[in-house]
Protein backbone atom coordinates (compact mmCIF):
# COMPACT_ATOMS: atom_id res chain seq x y z
CA UNK A 1 0.00 0.00 0.00
CA UNK A 2 3.28 2.19 0.35
CA UNK A 3 5.85 3.02 -1.65
CA UNK A 4 6.52 3.92 -4.68
CA UNK A 5 3.66 3.11 -7.76
CA UNK A 6 4.07 0.53 -9.92
CA UNK A 7 6.09 1.13 -12.73
CA UNK A 8 4.31 1.86 -16.21
CA UNK A 9 3.36 -1.55 -18.48
CA UNK A 10 6.19 -1.44 -21.71
CA UNK A 11 4.83 -0.43 -24.36
CA UNK A 12 3.08 -2.90 -27.02
CA UNK A 13 4.87 -3.98 -29.28
CA UNK A 14 3.52 -4.68 -32.97
CA UNK A 15 5.06 -6.41 -36.19
CA UNK A 16 5.26 -2.79 -37.72
CA UNK A 17 8.69 -2.66 -37.69
CA UNK A 18 9.10 -5.99 -38.61
CA UNK A 19 7.31 -5.67 -42.11
CA UNK A 20 9.41 -2.09 -42.42
CA UNK A 21 12.82 -4.60 -42.53
CA UNK A 22 10.88 -6.84 -45.21
CA UNK A 23 10.32 -4.01 -47.12
CA UNK A 24 14.02 -2.31 -46.84
CA UNK A 25 15.46 -5.77 -47.56
CA UNK A 26 13.30 -5.73 -51.33
CA UNK A 27 14.24 -2.39 -51.11
CA UNK A 28 18.34 -3.45 -50.68
CA UNK A 29 17.38 -6.11 -53.30
CA UNK A 30 16.32 -3.97 -55.80
CA UNK A 31 19.18 -1.48 -55.22
CA UNK A 32 21.74 -4.10 -55.42
CA UNK A 33 19.81 -4.85 -58.99
CA UNK A 34 20.40 -1.74 -60.44
CA UNK A 35 23.45 -1.33 -59.20
CA UNK A 36 24.68 -4.42 -61.42
CA UNK A 37 22.65 -3.24 -64.47
CA UNK A 38 24.30 0.18 -64.48
CA UNK A 39 27.98 -1.37 -64.30
CA UNK A 40 27.13 -4.09 -66.61
CA UNK A 41 26.31 -0.76 -68.62
CA UNK A 42 29.29 0.91 -68.45
CA UNK A 43 31.26 -1.89 -69.32
CA UNK A 44 29.45 -2.27 -72.35
CA UNK A 45 29.53 1.54 -73.22
CA UNK A 46 33.16 1.18 -72.52
CA UNK A 47 33.63 2.81 -75.66
CA UNK A 48 31.50 5.78 -75.50
CA UNK A 49 33.37 8.87 -74.23
CA UNK A 50 31.63 9.45 -71.00
CA UNK A 51 29.21 7.10 -71.00
CA UNK A 52 31.34 4.35 -68.65
CA UNK A 53 31.77 6.67 -65.69
CA UNK A 54 27.75 8.06 -65.82
CA UNK A 55 27.27 4.27 -65.46
CA UNK A 56 29.45 3.85 -62.46
CA UNK A 57 28.07 7.08 -60.93
CA UNK A 58 24.89 5.82 -60.97
CA UNK A 59 25.93 2.13 -59.77
CA UNK A 60 27.77 3.55 -57.35
CA UNK A 61 24.89 5.94 -55.90
CA UNK A 62 22.54 2.63 -55.91
CA UNK A 63 25.12 0.72 -54.11
CA UNK A 64 25.29 3.21 -51.36
CA UNK A 65 21.71 3.12 -51.31
CA UNK A 66 21.48 -0.83 -51.05
CA UNK A 67 23.75 -0.80 -48.11
CA UNK A 68 21.85 2.20 -46.60
CA UNK A 69 18.92 0.05 -47.01
CA UNK A 70 20.13 -2.98 -45.57
CA UNK A 71 21.63 -1.30 -42.26
CA UNK A 72 17.84 0.03 -42.22
CA UNK A 73 16.38 -3.48 -42.37
CA UNK A 74 18.52 -4.83 -39.33
CA UNK A 75 17.90 -1.86 -37.67
CA UNK A 76 14.48 -2.41 -37.90
CA UNK A 77 14.37 -5.66 -37.00
CA UNK A 78 16.63 -4.53 -33.86
CA UNK A 79 14.34 -1.85 -33.20
CA UNK A 80 17.32 0.35 -32.62
CA UNK A 81 18.17 3.47 -33.94
CA UNK A 82 15.22 4.90 -35.68
CA UNK A 83 16.88 7.83 -37.13
CA UNK A 84 18.86 5.69 -39.50
CA UNK A 85 15.99 3.13 -40.24
CA UNK A 86 14.21 6.00 -41.42
CA UNK A 87 16.89 7.74 -43.50
CA UNK A 88 17.97 3.75 -45.13
CA UNK A 89 13.96 3.73 -46.07
CA UNK A 90 13.78 7.49 -47.71
CA UNK A 91 16.99 6.61 -49.68
CA UNK A 92 15.64 3.10 -50.63
CA UNK A 93 12.50 4.47 -51.51
CA UNK A 94 14.64 7.44 -53.48
CA UNK A 95 17.25 5.63 -55.78
CA UNK A 96 16.48 1.39 -54.24
CA UNK A 97 14.63 0.69 -57.47
CA UNK A 98 11.28 -0.87 -55.98
CA UNK A 99 9.44 2.55 -54.85
CA UNK A 100 6.57 1.28 -53.73
CA UNK A 101 8.36 -0.91 -51.14
CA UNK A 102 10.40 2.00 -50.23
CA UNK A 103 7.43 3.98 -49.42
CA UNK A 104 5.77 1.02 -47.19
CA UNK A 105 8.68 0.90 -45.23
CA UNK A 106 9.18 4.57 -44.56
CA UNK A 107 5.39 5.08 -43.79
CA UNK A 108 5.85 2.00 -41.53
CA UNK A 109 9.35 3.26 -39.82
CA UNK A 110 7.50 6.23 -39.24
CA UNK A 111 4.70 5.46 -37.37
CA UNK A 112 6.00 2.90 -35.25
CA UNK A 113 8.83 5.47 -34.05
CA UNK A 114 7.75 4.81 -30.35
CA UNK A 115 9.17 0.72 -30.53
CA UNK A 116 12.61 1.88 -31.44
CA UNK A 117 15.20 2.62 -28.59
Amino acid sequence: MYGAPPPPPPPAKTAKPMIAGIMNLITAMGAFYWTYSFFVAGAILAGIPGAAGIATVFGSMCAIAGILALLAAVFCFQRKNYGIALIGSILGMIIGGVFIFGLIATILVAISKSEFS
